[in-house]
């Protein structure tokens, strides 16, 4: 009976490890929210970057497009885009405080690839998206579309902070080059 109890208790608190709804602080993701616009609207500084290096684990060689916002010299907010086999894929990363706080990413597919994703987005193209919330580097909550699973955006989530700090290190090192 033990061990039945042990496994139900695990088994619920894996559950809500894995579930959007079970993990999210609403007032700390809408505080989150509130600083993600205030982001978006303050900045005096951007720098464009085209680069066939895979600075992305999801790019292609291909190319990424790279739009760095800054704030009082301080970036706040990348943006990147590019393509691989199947479609168009976008990153943005939120940055407060030299800590990431919020992660939007999206993959439209191609016109053959209908199947991938039932979710249509605005432009009409079938596609996944995802945003993920972050306290301290560590996701706290997410929402998506078009993803069957919640193990595709918890590998994502765990992952996009490395994926920054790579991406500030290239770009730092490249700004300098200007």
């Amino acid at each position: 009976m033990k061990k039945l109890i042990c496994v139900l208790i695990l088994s619920s608190l894996f559950l809500c490890m894995s579930k959007a709804l079970c993990a999210q602080d609403s007032s700390l993701i809408k505080t989150i929210e509130n600083e993600t616009h205030r982001i978006y609207d303050r900045t005096d500084k951007q720098r464009w970057f085209l680069t066939k290096k895979k600075l992305i684990s999801f790019a292609d060689t291909l190319g990424t497009e790279i739009t760095v916002y800054s704030y009082k010299d301080t970036i706040n907010r990348i943006v990147c885009t590019g393509y691989n086999n199947d479609g168009q894929w976008g990153v943005e990363f939120y940055i407060s405080e030299y800590k990431l706080i919020f992660v939007y990413y999206s993959k439209s597919f191609f016109e053959n690839d209908t199947i991938t994703s039932a979710f249509i987005n605005w432009k009409g193209y079938p596609c996944i998206e995802m945003r993920i919330y972050y306290n301290s580097d560590q996701p706290i909550g997410y929402t998506y579309n078009g993803i069957k699973n919640d193990k595709e955006v918890l590998q994502k989530a765990v992952a996009f902070p490395n994926e920054l700090k790579k991406f500030t290190q290239w770009i730092n090192d490249n700004i300098q080059k200007f």
